[in-house]
């Protein structure tokens, strides 16, 4: 700041760690504070102005216009702002006053009356009055919330004045520390920060609210129908039974997990288009503020429970990477409803059913490797994406999807609709095996055949034995072709036989 003509400091470690000294220092001086545009500075700006109130011959708060998140002073020079500007601003903030911000003296409130009171008649610093108090005051009033989307509780209003409009956000240890401080003006003079944290949390939960279930409910459905054609419409994908259908069901799914949350979804859509497709983006869109693209990787548990709460669609991307064991452990990983695990600093283990779904997406048209788990997957074939019109859309395309559900829509295929539509489609996405061909063509006109006969009359294993892994590879081929494990015959081989 020198070379702008300012003379200028921080307050090192943040302005949680203002120290009386640093006040005492600038006796005497103008002041002027310039909060980081984030919440931490948001909230601590009026800490270090009133560290300084007294002290400091003038004290003033100067909120820097055009300021981007999470930016300070710096970078707002460096976005072409200049010196004098800065100055003008800073000679327009207005005084510091301190009985704006501080709090009050509470003289004997209502709920002060009726706390729970020591032998000595003073007011026990407990959770049961903490939590009287918080009820009672009309301070604290419609202040704290739980969002059950994110599993947290929320600060839903200020708390004190604000110098930029206020977004709810999750509650921190310095606005539980900023109610300890006016509760213990007000005549709990000892209630710890345990208590507190305590305390306030029960009342967020009093409060609970679900945003997206709220978003829902407020949409108005304008009665286009646009569920059996958004992948054709928006993502450019064939017009087809197939895509009608699965489109129709996962918007369906993605509304049934916020309503009946851990209901059962557990069918993957795979969008399949080239580089640059914008695959990633009609996804965000569709999840909005509730979309992931960073998830985890699955073998790190508890970081990817963490980071399923408040997603409600999560994006799989390059799914064509995942190697056979990442594959196993996905299909399990998208089958389940239900979180169960110890938050970090958690004392209770928590059970959260499922509010999300997932997306994958891939820039290969073979990339199944598996059957059993493969069967999970809906593959789409995509064209060109309109973004402008899915973004314009969006509201209208889930509003009809929550009507669906409410109308008793199912969101999952029946085995009809699984064996005409979704299996060829699935089939034309797996990795064939190069012995597949050849035991296709020997199982012609046979009904009845052993693994054993199919490795030595087909594969010509005449002078090794069969190992196991071999074994199981030919199986896999005969199921895939629609054989099935027969009964065992004389002396226990076990026979195979066509299901076609």
């Amino acid at each position: 700041m020198a070379e702008y003509g300012f003379a200028a400091t921080c307050s090192p470690g943040g302005a949680g760690k203002w120290r009386a000294d640093y006040s005492s220092s600038l006796r005497g001086a103008d002041v002027v504070i310039l909060p980081d545009n984030d919440a931490p500075g948001k909230d601590h700006v009026n800490r270090v102005a009133k560290a300084l109130h007294g002290k400091a011959k003038r004290v003033r708060i100067l909120t820097l216009p055009d300021l981007p998140a999470k930016g300070d002073v710096f970078d707002w020079l460096e976005a072409g702002h200049g010196a004098q500007e800065l100055a003008a601003l800073a000679e327009a903030a207005p005084d510091y006053d301190a009985a704006d911000v501080e709090p009050k003296e509470i003289l004997s409130p209502d709920w002060l009356e009726m706390c729970l009171r020591d032998d000595r008649g003073q007011p026990i610093p407990n959770v049961a009055n903490v939590l009287l108090a918080l009820r009672a005051d009309p301070a604290y009033s419609g202040k704290f919330a739980y969002n059950q989307m994110v599993c947290l509780p929320y600060l839903a209003q200020p708390l004190g004045p604000q110098a930029e409009p206020f977004t709810p956000r999750p509650i921190t240890d310095e606005d539980v520390t900023h109610v300890q401080e006016r509760l213990q003006i007000a005549g709990l003079r000892r209630v710890s920060s345990e208590i507190m944290h305590q305390a306030v949390r029960c009342v967020a939960v009093e409060r609970a609210y679900h945003p997206v279930r709220d978003y829902l409910n407020g949409l108005q459905w304008d009665k286009i129908p646009r569920l059996d054609t958004w992948l054709t419409d928006y993502l450019g994908a064939e017009m087809s039974e197939y895509h009608a259908g699965i489109g129709r069901m996962f918007l369906i799914a993605m509304v049934a997990r916020i309503f009946k949350p851990g209901c059962k979804a557990d069918y993957m859509m795979v969008l399949e288009g080239e580089q640059g497709a914008k695959k990633s983006t009609a996804c965000a869109i569709l999840g909005g503020e509730w979309y992931s693209d960073g998830m985890p990787d699955l073998k790190t548990g508890k970081d990817v429970q963490m980071h399923l709460r408040g997603k409600w669609l999560l994006e799989i991307a390059e799914l064509s990477a995942l190697g056979k064991a990442e594959n196993e452990m996905l299909k399990h990983f998208i089958t389940r409803t239900t979180e169960r695990f110890r938050p970090p600093f958690g004392r209770c283990e928590v059970i959260e059913p499922r509010q999300c779904l997932f997306v994958g997406t891939t820039n290969k048209s073979v990339y199944l490797s598996d059957e059993t788990g493969g069967r999970r997957y809906w593959p789409v074939k995509i064209g060109e994406i309109s973004i402008d019109d899915l973004a314009a859309d969006r509201d209208q395309i889930l509003a009809e999807a929550v009507h669906a559900f409410r109308h008793g829509a199912q969101w999952w295929p029946d085995a009809s609709f699984e064996k005409l539509f979704i299996k060829p489609e699935q089939e034309a996405r797996f990795e064939q095996d190069e012995w597949e061909g050849l035991i296709s063509n020997h199982l012609i006109g046979r009904n009845k055949v052993t693994i054993q006969q199919v490795a030595h009359d087909c594969l010509f294993f005449e002078n090794k034995k069969i190992g196991v892994a071999d074994q199981r590879r030919i199986a896999k081929i005969m199921e895939r072709l629609g054989w099935k494990r027969g009964n065992r015959g004389h002396g226990g081989v076990r026979f195979w036989e066509t299901s076609r």
